[in-house]
């Protein structure tokens, strides 16, 4: 009777539970509002050769511990390194000592109120000099790094393309000074980055025009935006697309220009920001690992959007509750709840390993490394220092580093700082476009000289001997030795080839157009003969008694005067 008992009550929970579950999937109005609809598909990594995984990242240093929390990007020039954080914005590692230097945001009391004081993800240094950071609440920035002076570029909550910008990313810039940035999500801001991952993509790859100011969409519905780098000879872009284990590339330049496809497909993780090694190859930065080993929670769900829709409007009925409680009675644990259940950070808890890859130009793996264990790792992205490997995070309270040496990663150290590489490759490039100019210079010379000197002088003789021609006509009928003879003298000067024409006036038209296109023209153009034997005789070929004029010097004299 009892097993009877615990049998029934067992299986009337399942029904309200399933019910419940229907009730939170299905009914409309429930938060979030947005659209969870579209499967999609992860492709299998191989864990082998390259992607074998190692403790290469195991024995690292942990710099400034305690001192700061999440450092998210990293940048140098040849005094400092900088890295974005919680709470203090931007600022600059001196020694052993952190030293702010600026923040986009207002005072805040907690990481809880992040949206208030402002978040900075991803920096990177401009040939300007300028350091250009995209603020997950403020939008784009560059900063003067020697007075902390800042300028919005782009704001959140500006349309763009018919949608306002929620949640910047990352950013890159080129060395005539535009932009390209990444937004995660047009639907929800960092505080709310789970719902982010669940629903369907929306984020976004966007270029911004120095000169002009305007915003353009390169791609769109990206599953989550993420990393974004320009390539050294700034033919393509490779942005990440965390949720889909991927990083795409979109051409600037060649043939392929304005489209785009798969750079790295079937990742063992979660693509995070992407860095240079110092050369023509990258960095990729594997937040955590996801594969058939270790899968990902969110997408082991990613073929299924009626769960992952259940998922995001549970986490949702959390996030409203304390966001009712903080309403009527505000207070900092009720505002602490609303931020981290929806918020990545808890992420943290449940997050795999941490890879890094090298991967080519040409999108080879030459490398990875690996954290043996989930106590060190959540490192977002990988930074060359001289012979360091620097590495940030959003989540960790410290800056992690390892020597190249130690990894094996000697030949990537770098002889001067990030900021000063971006100028030499800018003076490169900009030497290279000189070269190709110049190369390009003697056909645009010396095409156009042949048309502009013979073009204009058949022109000319022809509506001249149109004009003789056409202008009187003569009846006159006579001998034509006389006039063979004296009529090619005025256009000897201009075109010789008169000389040989048998017929006297009739074909002088014919003999001053060497193309057979001019010659038909001037055959169209003049009146048809009707009586081939009988020549016409010009008018300036005649005396005032009609006859021919004879050929002496008075009557050349006369027959050019005639005929100017």
């Amino acid at each position: 009777m009892g097993f009877f008992s615990f049998f029934k009550s067992s299986l009337r929970l399942g029904i309200e539970a399933f019910v419940l579950i229907l009730v939170i999937t299905f009914i409309p109005g429930l938060p979030p509002d947005v659209k969870i609809s579209e499967p999609y598909k992860i492709t299998k990594a191989k864990l082998e050769g390259k992607l074998t995984p190692n403790g290469k990242l195991d024995n690292i240093e942990f710099l400034h511990k305690d001192l700061m929390h999440g450092p998210e990007s990293l940048a140098d020039d040849s005094k400092f390194i900088y890295t974005s954080v919680h709470m203090d914005g931007i600022v600059k590692l001196v020694g052993k000592h952190i030293v702010p230097l600026v923040k986009f945001g207002k005072p805040c009391k907690g990481v809880y109120q992040e949206g208030i004081c402002g978040r900075p993800l991803g920096i990177t240094f401009g040939q300007d000099g300028y350091l250009y950071a995209a603020d997950a609440y403020y939008g784009i920035y560059k900063v003067d790094v020697n007075t902390g002076d800042k300028k919005q570029l782009v704001s959140v909550g500006k349309e763009i393309e018919g949608r306002k910008v929620k949640f910047p990313n990352s950013v890159a810039v080129g060395c005539n000074g535009d932009i390209y940035w990444t937004e995660s999500s047009t639907d929800f801001s960092l505080q709310d980055g789970v719902f982010a991952l669940l629903a369907d993509p929306s984020g976004r790859l966007i270029h911004y025009n120095a000169e002009s100011g305007k915003n353009t969409v390169l791609i769109d519905k990206l599953h989550f935006g993420n990393g974004v780098i320009l390539s050294e000879s700034e033919d393509f872009l490779l942005v990440a697309e965390t949720s889909r284990n991927r990083v795409l590339r979109y051409h600037l330049k060649g043939p392929k220009a304005g489209t785009s496809d798969i750079f790295l497909d079937g990742l063992p993780g979660m693509p995070d920001n992407i860095q240079t090694d110092g050369g023509s190859g990258f960095i990729v930065n594997l937040i955590s690992e996801a594969n058939s080993k270790r899968p990902n929670l969110v997408q082991v769900f990613s073929q299924f959007p009626n769960v992952r829709k259940f998922f995001a409007r549970s986490v949702a009925l959390v996030q409203l509750a304390f966001r009712a409680i903080n309403s009527v009675y505000p207070n900092k644990f009720a505002q602490q709840g609303v931020h981290f259940v929806g918020h990545l950070e808890p992420f943290a808890l449940i997050l795999g390993r941490t890879i890094v890859l090298h991967v080519s130009q040409s999108g080879e793996i030459l490398d990875s490394l690996w954290s043996g264990n989930n106590t060190v790792g959540h490192f977002c992205e990988a930074h060359i220092v001289k012979d360091q490997l620097y590495l940030g995070s959003p989540f960790n309270k410290y800056l992690g580093r390892v020597a190249l040496s130690k990894i094996g990663w000697e030949h990537l150290k770098q002889k001067t700082d990030s900021l000063s590489a971006k100028k030499q490759i800018c003076l490169k490039l900009k030497s290279n476009k000189k070269t190709d100019i110049t190369k390009e210079a003697p056909t645009t010379t010396t095409t156009p000289r042949p048309t502009t000197t013979t073009t204009p002088r058949p022109t000319t003789t022809t509506s001249r001997s149109t004009t003789t021609t056409t202008q009187k006509s003569a009846t006159t009928t006579t001998s034509t030795q006389k006039p063979t003879s004296t009529t090619p003298k005025p256009t000897a000067a201009s075109i010789k080839p008169a000389v040989t024409t048998p017929k006297a006036t009739t074909t002088k038209p014919v003999t001053t157009n060497s193309k057979a296109e001019q010659t038909d023209q001037v055959r169209r153009s003049a009146p048809p003969l009707e009586k081939p034997k009988v020549k016409e005789i010009p008018k300036s070929s005649l005396n005032s008694q009609g006859k021919v004029k004879s050929d002496s010097k008075e009557s050349r004299a006369e027959s050019r005067k005639n005929e100017l």
